[in-house]
């Protein structure tokens, strides 16, 4: 009798156990990160996300339809959105590209120069001077790319050697990656826990093989030294009034199509845009005071310089529009937007 009681009472710890263990695991398929319910907040998220930015795509279409130029003004896209979203709900800032912020979500959209809404990037991904310089990305959100072979490195050395004045110190650098939660598009922050962003600093973005797309704040002042030097798959760059510095190599090897140099821009670095296969019209406004030499070198040659100035100041250099086997850049002066 004994017996079966303690055969009982063990049988009795053992479901008690066996019981904790499935609740726990039970639990844990519940609340862990990828539980039932963190996979659902996400989803959450995520349809609020795409909510949004259909609101503020619609609202960008509407703007556009209202000015006879086409443009996005921004008078007119916040009309737009109090129309959708709500009166009160939503914010506009900037002058293009225009900032539009969600009040109650608190989530930022960026519409870029071709009317695209990009969400913004989280500014904690960033790393910073209490300065108001940010230097560049946590390790965390990206990775080395596998070393490249070296029939790919002889190979990019050689090219570089044919189309750089300056390739004896070129060297293809290791690439990093950002990963899928950052995406390709970097939105720079004017402001960070409160400390306002005034420049980027050198190699802030360098050799980042997967970035497309780059955005600065309005507020921004300086773009660094070799800022996204070698990110060789980006196209499009997005400057705001406000900047008066664009340093040296800023933009050097990448593959920009066209780019937009703000007003207020009063110094462009040596090589700065250097082999980025610009092929639309560049307009270089009066306020430039000084130019490096082969700012532009290796751009194509059917992209024309428009110059606001009526002649070449002083402080350009005497081939800051580069040369290509002894050709120089169509130019023309006295130019206007």
């Amino acid at each position: 009798m004994r017996e079966n009681k303690g055969i009982t009472l063990i049988a009795l710890v053992v479901t008690i156990i066996v019981l904790i263990i499935l609740a726990s695991i039970s639990i844990g398929a519940l609340t862990g990160k990828n539980g039932i319910i963190g996979q659902s907040k996400d989803a959450k998220e995520q349809t609020e996300i795409a909510e949004e930015k259909e609101v503020v795509s619609l609202a960008t279409v509407k703007s556009m339809e209202k000015d006879r130029f086409g443009n996005v003004i921004r008078e007119n896209l916040q009309e737009a959105l109090d129309e959708l979203a709500g009166e009160g709900k939503t914010i506009v800032t900037g002058n293009g590209p225009f900032t539009v912020t969600f009040k109650e979500s608190e989530r930022n959209y960026i519409i870029n120069e071709n009317g695209n809404v990009i969400e913004a990037t989280n500014s904690n991904i960033f790393t910073y001077t209490e300065e108001g310089y940010i230097t560049g990305i946590k390790e965390e959100y990206w990775y080395w790319e596998e070393k490249n072979t070296e029939a790919q490195k002889q190979n990019s050395i050689k090219v570089a050697t044919i189309i750089n004045f300056k390739l004896a110190s070129v060297q293809v650098p290791n690439f990093r990656i950002l990963k899928d939660e950052i995406g390709t598009t970097l939105v720079i922050p004017n402001e960070i826990n409160g400390i306002k962003i005034k420049g980027i600093a050198s190699n802030a973005f360098a050799a980042i093989k997967n970035l497309k797309e780059i955005i600065f704040s309005e507020g921004i002042q300086e773009i660094g030294n070799d800022v996204c030097y070698f990110c060789e798959n980006l196209e499009y760059v997005s400057m705001p009034n406000g900047i008066t510095k664009i340093g040296e190599s800023a933009f050097e090897f990448c593959n920009i199509k066209s780019v937009n140099i703000p007003d207020t821009t009063i110094e462009i670095g040596a090589y700065c845009f250097a082999h980025s296969e610009i092929v639309d019209k560049l307009f270089i406004p009066k306020s430039v005071q000084k130019i490096g030499e082969n700012a532009f070198s290796g751009i194509s040659l059917d992209c024309k310089i428009y110059c606001e100035v009526d002649e070449k100041p002083e402080g350009w250099d005497s081939l800051w529009n580069g040369r290509i086997v002894g050709r120089p850049l169509d130019v023309v002066w006295g130019a206007s937007r």
